[in-house]
């Protein structure tokens, strides 16, 4: 019987052992996503907002790009109030804010670099063009574009400390950050 239990109890430590460490550091690591939020207030919806949410892996985000010259980063606009929100390619502004560095992203990108936006398929285009607006109760997805070159000057391993978006149409901005980061 005690031979039964010490090999009983081996079996388990052995398992406990091998299973510690990936238990352990399981924390993403090198694959971990990050996830940058805000709220706009649209009307007097109590308790609603339009939603905006971009995740961020740092690997992929620098190993992707757009014809080579841009960066693609998907801003989530979730709309839960009954306002439609009024978008506008030519008005609202997108700056990524690198520690001290600030790099203006493309929101119109047929507007900005019509070479980049016309070897894309018509479906392409459909999807990535910048919508006029986000329905009440609708969800978009808004694509920011950054130049290569504008990020050259900044570590690979530095990631955004805060994403401002600006609405012409609610004369505002809002600041997407990670969930308990300081503002700069």
């Amino acid at each position: 019987m005690n031979r039964r239990l010490s090999l009983g109890l081996l079996t388990v430590a052995c398992v406990a052992v091998a299973l510690w460490p990936s238990r352990v550091l399981a924390n993403g690591g090198k694959a971990k996503n990050y996830t940058y939020k805000a709220e706009l207030s649209l009307g007097n919806d109590v308790g609603k907002a339009c939603q905006l949410s971009i995740e961020v892996n740092p690997v992929l985000f620098r190993l992707t790009t757009l014809n080579n010259k841009y960066y693609v980063l998907l801003l989530r606009t979730q709309n839960e109030t009954g306002v439609t929100l009024k978008l506008s390619s030519t008005d609202d502004k997108v700056e990524i804010l690198f520690g001290r560095k600030s790099i203006q992203g493309i929101l119109n990108l047929a507007a900005t670099d019509s070479a980049s936006w016309d070897v894309l398929t018509n479906h392409m285009r459909e999807t990535l063009a910048y919508p006029a607006q986000v329905d009440a109760h609708e969800e978009e997805g808004l694509y920011i574009y950054l130049p290569v070159d504008a990020l050259k000057a900044v570590p690979e391993t530095e990631l955004p400390q805060a994403i401002v978006f600006t609405v012409k149409s609610l004369n505002s901005s809002v600041q997407l950050r990670r969930p308990g980061t300081a503002k700069p």
